[in-house]
């Protein structure tokens, strides 16, 4: 099943003659994430799943030790021992959570970046259980932990980096929690924090915050509020 038209065609397939006009008719009305609303038959670019894909998923259920090629940039493969935890999408992009065994980390890789997977015939270095364990702890430990209000939970649900789990706090939903352990030496990682942090709203409260990720918010907000006095008639930016 690589996109929405494949599995249309597989349940057509397997369905009474009755049920056909009943998918035919359900394929116009409803809408995804990256339907084309003129045309629900056009398959957009990111519509489709990529084709590592499939291969995944198949050798995930056997084994989850698996051996990835990961390419990030065309020609420069690097060869990974993992653990695979979870294949999911977000934001229309497919991701798979791995636990590395060669750098101790946990990471989320594009599933699009990946080839010639396959189940690894070395021997785990961690268990399942240890390996699940210390990804509690390293929540625990994380240097970001942040607490939002409604609005930042509907803005949270609409986009979110990877493997970020909202707690909720509040009575229906109405405030949560979450938090991120954050490599402050990123630069680009902290950027695009920053950036989503403020896009989630005026009711985001900081539990921890790492000071290197603090002084680039303290720089977003006073460089919107120059910006903005620059077009108030009598006020000078700072």
């Amino acid at each position: 099943m690589q996109n929405r038209r494949s599995i249309t065609e597989k349940l057509i397939g397997i369905a009474s003659q009755a049920q056909h006009d009943e998918l035919i008719e359900l394929n116009h009305i409803l809408l995804f994430e990256n339907t084309n609303p003129a045309n629900p038959n056009l398959l957009e670019l990111d519509d489709a799943a990529p084709a590592e894909l499939n291969q995944l998923i198949s050798l995930a259920v056997r084994d989850k030790h698996l051996r990835l090629t990961y390419e990030p940039s065309p020609g420069w493969p690097q060869l990974m021992d993992v653990y695979l935890i979870h294949i999911f999408n977000s934001n229309a992009h497919w991701l798979v959570e791995v636990y590395d065994f060669d750098t101790d980390a946990f990471r989320y890789l594009p599933v699009e970046m990946l080839r010639d997977s396959a189940i690894s015939v070395l021997k785990m270095k961690r268990s399942e259980q240890e390996i699940l364990s210390k990804k509690r702890i390293d929540a625990r430990e994380s240097n970001l932990v942040v607490k939002v209000d409604w609005t930042g939970i509907q803005r949270f649900k609409r986009m979110h980096p990877p493997g970020i789990i909202l707690s909720f706090t509040g009575m229906f939903q109405s405030s949560g929690i979450f938090n991120v352990q954050l490599d402050v030496t990123d630069a680009e990682s902290l950027a695009y924090y920053a950036d989503w942090l403020l896009f989630l709203g005026k009711g985001v409260e900081f539990e921890r915050i790492p000071d290197e990720l603090r002084l680039i918010l303290e720089a977003r907000l006073k460089g919107s509020a120059d910006a903005l006095a620059k077009h108030m008639p009598g006020v000078k930016p700072e």
